[in-house]
């Protein structure tokens, strides 16, 4: 762990050595009076040019760079800053820095955010504590750093800032709860540089100069805690952006000289800093993970002197999803980001990517970034993957030929967002589990065994993360999904083999199991295409041409029937209560639907255009229903929707209903030549094979899907045309009662 922000690595280790400044911090924040009132967030800039020992060269960039970085800051809304350089609110001296990282700890509270920036010279010297794997420690050098004394090759630094001090402050902070967000332009380790001349300084003072030891301190040990992991459980969140990787330095440049003008004046910036700022003051909305790769790349595509060798800044932290200060939630757009050199894309396996995965592609790393494209990952290795263009983006045009070319598309693409995880056509179902010796149950694994094998080979049976729980009823069994909890009356789908001669037991619980994989593999179809278009589109047309679902609700109190009785009539009873349902509701994703609820769907079309709606329902038992209708355009007012379908729910029945459902929303636009997209055949127990004639490959790809064959590659283009609108609703049937399950 060579360079200074990688050898810190948060500070989260075990008590050592350089307790003592820790201590002071913790005892300042229970006397120092808060600078600043609470906020929703504070920033505390460090930065050292000027260095009162002799020993230490100076620096240009860190005053600009504090400069740089506040005004950026206040862009996002950052106003609560402090700033510790030259010309600044105080010197950045080691007490100085102490004692406002004290202050911050004092007066944090859950849930703001503290910004921590660094920016001058780093080294290291031996590790005292054992706990370095490389037995050094990473040491920042604030401006009254100074040689101690000791034996020549054996002197420590005094008033320097190392590693550990920094991550215990990190430590008191998060304690209160509050996040962190940590960026540390210097180091303490690198190779000197090639060919950057007079326009290029490094922020790195070798140790040997200094007198001190290089050789290995000790055995070292790596003591670090994951960053996850305080013992607070409501402890803040932390990331940290670091200037170098190991064998690196950071660099500051003069930009003036960078950019060929040899008569301009100076402008010295850390290089990684004036990146990062240029991000921040442009407004786009980031995660801290895009954020961190958009910096990379610039920093890669950054013009310096001569042949300067290129440093690569490194991250860590366990916040990378969450949009930085300033982004609203509304711009973001979700899934982690990559970057794509070259063509390949620079993340696979590891990162967490598979074969068949889809991602949009986009010319920056910012959320608001328009995709330009969609691809899908065809090799994922260890690191990197190979990826191929899987539909264009054409606008408004309509022939292949005006469409920009796969070859052409990756290379304008320079990041990737995963959209959608890969489809899965197969369906895992888990084992029968075992009665007890006074269940006196019939063992029906050996039928169940069969029965996958008719159902086909995508029809698995595991224990390894299923799709399909199995419970017992008796001798009867009882389907659904894995990790919901077992409904009280028992599973919406029973399979009852009580009335079936052996030799066919096997056949029927293969339909059972036909059922069941028809459902989950279009459930896991529309996710994927619901991913794609969503990221696509970023709402699409949905606030103007829109299914719309409304509930009429009924008191629990108001249903007294009892399901059981022999002379039970649930129509009757819905009939009853009709009058005393609630005026309809619209329908909100995770909702909860009871016994003689009232369910509408309507679409509503204002644009002049017709087309074909289709919603796929799949119920608790596993059914398919699908509604599909063709509107015409100017359906504008409530009173003009069109009204796709009514129901009434039946939780409590003789046949009970209750558990997860899906509502997926397929809206695709009337094009001349083509037949209607009418994906009615998913409901069908038998799905018709998809012809070459079909023009449609939305329609082959649910169809394919169904029928547990795999969609071609083109599958998804419909959901990449700016005039689709997919979407889904996920809720809960219930019992008349209001209780989910046992």
């Amino acid at each position: 762990m060579a360079c200074f922000g990688v050898g810190f690595r948060l500070g989260f280790k075990a008590d050592r050595g350089g307790l003592a400044l820790f201590v002071a911090i913790v005892a300042l924040t229970l006397v120092a009076s808060p600078q600043w009132a609470a906020a929703r967030s504070y920033a505390l800039l460090v930065g050292v040019s000027n260095y009162r020992s002799d020993s230490i060269p100076d620096l240009k960039g860190p005053v600009n760079d504090v400069r740089l970085m506040k005004a950026a800051l206040q862009t996002r809304g950052v106003d609560q800053i402090k700033v510790l350089a030259d010309g600044h609110d105080g010197e950045p001296t080691r007490a100085a820095i102490g004692e406002a990282m004290a202050a911050l700890a004092g007066s944090a509270e859950a849930g703001d955010l503290i910004v921590l920036y660094f920016s001058g010279h780093g080294t290291r010297q031996a590790d005292d504590g054992e706990d370095e794997t490389d037995g050094f420690d990473e040491v920042f050098l604030p401006s009254d750093a100074s040689v101690g004394s000791g034996e020549q090759g054996s002197k420590k630094l005094e008033n320097a800032l190392i590693d550990d001090d920094i991550g215990k402050a990190v430590d008191a902070i998060r304690q209160k709860g509050a996040d962190v967000w940590l960026i540390v332009d210097s180091c303490s380790s690198g190779t000197s540089l090639r060919s950057g001349g007079s326009a290029v300084r490094a922020r790195w003072v070798n140790p040997v100069g200094l007198g001190i030891a290089t050789t290995r301190a000790g055995p070292g040990r790596d003591a670090l805690v994951d960053t996850a992991t305080l013992s607070n459980p409501a402890a803040g969140k932390v990331f940290a952006f670091y200037a170098a990787q190991s064998g690196e330095e950071a660099q500051e440049v003069n930009f003036a000289a960078a950019d060929g003008d040899s008569k301009a004046e100076p402008a010295w910036f850390g290089l990684m800093t004036a990146k990062l700022a240029a991000r921040l003051s442009a407004g786009s909305a980031y995660t801290y993970g895009s954020l961190f790769h958009a910096v990379l790349a610039d920093m890669n595509l950054a013009r310096l002197p001569g042949t300067l060798r290129r440093q690569t800044p490194l991250r860590e932290g366990n916040m990378g999803d969450a949009l930085i200060v300033g982004s609203s939630e509304t711009e973001q757009r979700g899934g982690s980001v990559y970057r794509i050199v070259r063509g390949k894309l620079q993340a696979g396996l590891i990162q967490g990517l598979r074969t068949g995965d889809v991602l949009s592609l986009h010319e920056d790393a910012n959320l608001n970034d328009t995709s330009i494209g969609m691809a899908k990952v065809k090799i994922a290795a260890a690191l990197d993957s190979r990826i191929e263009v899987v539909a264009t983006k054409c606008g408004d045009k309509l022939t292949a030929d005006d469409c920009e070319s796969s070859r052409q598309l990756l290379k304008r693409a320079r990041f990737a967002r995963l959209s959608a995880p890969a489809v899965r056509s197969d369906v895992k179902v888990a084992p029968i589990p075992a009665g007890s010796n006074s269940d006196n149950v019939p063992d029906w694994s050996g039928h169940l065994t069969a029965a996958s094998q008719r159902a086909g080979s995508d029809v698995k049976i595991t224990s390894m993360n299923p799709d399909i729980a199995i419970v017992r009823q008796g001798e009867r069994l009882g389907f659904l999904r894995a990790g919901e909890p077992v409904p009280a009356r028992g599973a919406a789908l029973v399979w009852d083999p009580s009335d079936i001669a052996e030799a066919d037991r096997a056949g029927a619980l293969a339909d059972v199991l036909g059922r069941i994989g028809r459902a989950i593999r279009v459930g896991h179809l529309g996710k994927a295409v619901v991913a794609v278009s969503r990221s696509r589109l970023g709402g699409g047309l949905g606030p103007k041409l829109a299914v719309i679902g409304e509930v009429e609700t009924v008191e629990a109190a108001v249903l007294d029937s009892d399901p059981d009785a022999p002379d039970y009539d649930p129509g009757a009873e819905c009939r009853r209560v009709k009058k005393l349902r609630h005026k309809a509701r619209p329908i909100v994703d995770g909702d909860r639907f009871k016994q003689c609820e009232r369910v509408t769907l309507r679409v509503r079309n204002p644009l002049d255009r017709a087309f074909d709606v289709n919603v796929i329902h799949i119920a608790s038992d596993f059914s398919i229903r699908v509604y599909h209708k063709r509107i015409d355009g100017k359906l504008d007012a409530a009173s003009k929707a069109a009204v796709l379908a009514k129901w009434t729910v039946c939780s409590d029945c003789p046949a009970p209903s209750i558990g997860p459902e899906t509502l997926l929303t397929v809206v695709s636009p009337a094009r001349e030549g083509s037949d209607r997209l009418d994906l009615s055949a998913l409901a069908q127990k038998v799905i018709p094979k998809v012809t070459r004639a079909d023009q449609n490959p939305m329609f082959a790809a649910f169809l394919d899907m169904a029928a547990g064959r795999m969609p071609k590659r083109g599958a998804l283009a419909p959901a990449h045309s700016s005039d689709v609108v997919v979407s889904t609703l996920h809720w809960q049937v219930i019992s008349r009662d209001g209780v989910v399950a046992n």
